[in-house]
């Protein structure tokens, strides 16, 4: 009995499923003739070897491992099954050859793997009736905090006050006093919500660092999870042979940071009417206690107003991220580092750059920006980010790791429950409607956080959500980071996958040619949207 592919997709896997144990191992047989025993074999050795650009977590890498091996023991030279009663994972035979015969494509990958992992759940050995032993364990890894710099928060005696709209919580009593043409302007566009409770949740400042800590891990596991519910971009080319050339892109540009050489920078103006986004890549230090930090930063930043001049705010941002961060980090780790002390100082530089003079003036005041911040200090790589713009890595293994969380209103169908992010946006006066935060009086976006938008009236938060990861975990990763108009037309995976090719295809490692390659893909998949990619190594 030959295998064959007939009919839809789901309509195989399901005749995969139910198909009967004699019938599987009929199959199977009919699969590795001596004819077909060697070059079926090598096929297996080369997808096993490239597997890092097609499977989404290590432990899958671990699964077809295993699988091919038990399959090598198994078969004779004459393709003949030997000793199945010993591990009956050649039952999985015709699901590895279906990707073969068909083409490794993202589609069939999925149901692969699902139906292999359920399939494993069920398979008995023959003998003992008992489940194997052999099934390997498919479990999501999830990237732990480093207990290293878990240590009080110390900052100089007299830096906060009671928070008098959150008495529990500190408020730092440091900041810029916003300004009367600042204070004006939250007033006529939110009359519901006082400016003191604006100050006291921008300026809020959380002292107990185990509260520090159990955040980190929850926003952690949220920006890994958050990719899993992401749909795969249908027309979001990853094999660099079949991508459009860059000079057709519309505002095309690309360089490798004067800053930071090791950076390699692409960005698009795209099918919108004027290029709002911005970047930048450099290094500076600042002191804790008798050391010199070093810190190196990548930061995207996603420009948008009513009347195109968005890039004013996102080179605003992208131009004061240092010297703000600078200041703060050193306020706040005054003694040395503490996962607190950088935690507080990141959250208030977005609030000081958004409280700044600038973005209050006539005009700029209806104009906001996202920022993605990728800060390496210590031993430690931090990730903050306001709004939907994305860091992710790809992992040595070719794994896509999401490490920073799309910050989207969104309430659930079912149980009409808000998101946190939501919930923050309400609580400053704002409210959801079609998926979009509209102000108190005026202005609408589709993300919740960004730094501006003051026509909004405060209803949307500079706060960032931050991710941190210790760099032992994470060396050799390649480190992406993106505007929404990438990731709105494919997933972390498929970046990862381009990322891989580009490299394969050019024999080497050009975060340019990588960037250079994300920016034209996504355009050519259709987005509508500016477009840029910043790429570097961990």
């Amino acid at each position: 009995m030959a295998l064959e592919h007939e009919g839809s997709l789901s309509e195989f896997v399901h005749k995969l499923q139910t198909a009967p144990l004699n019938t599987l191992r009929s199959w199977a047989k009919s699969l590795f003739t001596s004819k077909r025993y060697e070059e079926s074999f090598e096929q297996y050795r080369v997808i096993v070897e490239g597997m890092e650009a097609y499977l989404r977590t290590a432990d899958d890498y671990e699964l077809y491992r295993k699988c091919i091996e038990s399959m090598t023991g198994m078969l004779g030279a004459d393709g003949e099954l030997k000793t199945k009663q010993d591990y009956p994972l050649y039952r999985l035979i015709p699901y590895l050859q279906v990707i073969i015969d068909h083409g490794i494509r993202d589609e069939i990958l999925t149901y692969f793997l699902k139906v292999m992992e359920d399939r494993l759940a069920e398979i008995r050995n023959p003998t003992t009736g008992g489940q194997s032993p052999e099934i390997p364990s498919v479990n999501q890894h999830s990237y732990t905090m480093s207990p290293v710099v878990i240590r009080p928060l110390q900052i100089a005696e007299g830096s906060t006050v009671h928070n008098p709209e959150l008495p529990e919580r500190q408020l730092d009593k440091t900041h810029q006093p916003l300004s009367q043409k600042g204070r004006g302007a939250f007033e006529r566009w939110n009359p519901h919500t006082p400016v003191k409770k604006l100050e006291a949740l921008e300026f809020q400042v959380e002292p107990d660092y185990q509260k520090v800590n159990s955040t980190l891990r929850e926003d952690n596991w949220a920006a890994e999870q958050q990719e899993l519910n992401k749909p795969e971009g249908i027309f979001f080319r990853t094999r660099s042979s079949q991508i459009m050339a860059a000079h057709d892109v519309t505002g095309f540009q690309s360089e490798y940071s004067k800053h930071r050489p090791d950076v390699g920078i692409a960005s698009a103006q795209g099918k919108r009417s004027s290029m709002e986004d911005a970047h930048t890549a450099s290094e500076f230090s600042f002191n804790s206690g008798k050391t010199s930090q070093r810190v190196r930063m990548t930061a995207v930043c996603d420009g948008h107003s009513v009347n195109y001049a968005g890039h004013l705010a996102s080179n605003y941002v992208a131009n004061k991220l240092g010297t703000t961060l600078k200041s703060r980090l050193e306020q706040y780790n005054p003694d040395g580092l503490t996962e607190a002390g950088i935690w507080n100082a990141i959250s208030l530089s977005m609030a000081d750059i958004d409280w700044g003079d600038y973005l209050f003036e006539g005009g700029i005041d209806h104009t906001g920006t996202t920022v993605n911040v990728v800060l390496t200090i210590g031993d430690r790589l931090w990730v903050a980010n306001v709004g939907d713009s994305r860091a992710m890595l790809v992992l040595p293994t070719g794994r896509a790791l999401q490490i920073s969380s799309d910050a989207k209103p969104f309430v659930d169908s079912s149980s009409r429950a808000y998101n946190g992010y939501t919930h923050c946006a309400i609580q400053r006066g704002g409210r959801l409607e079609d998926s979009r935060i509209f102000g108190p009086v005026k202005g609408n976006l589709a993300t919740t956080h960004s730094i501006g938008d003051h026509s909004m009236g405060g209803a949307i938060s500079p706060r960032p959500t931050i991710t941190s990861y210790p760099l032992s975990q994470i060396q050799d990763s390649m480190l992406i980071q993106c505007c929404d108009g990438v990731f709105d037309v494919a997933n972390c995976q498929q970046i990862a996958n381009l990322a891989i090719d580009t490299c394969s295809t050019k024999g080497t490692f050009d975060p340019k040619q990588i960037a250079e390659n994300i920016v034209t893909a996504s355009f050519q998949a259709g987005s509508g949207d500016n477009l840029t990619a910043v790429v570097s190594v961990v």
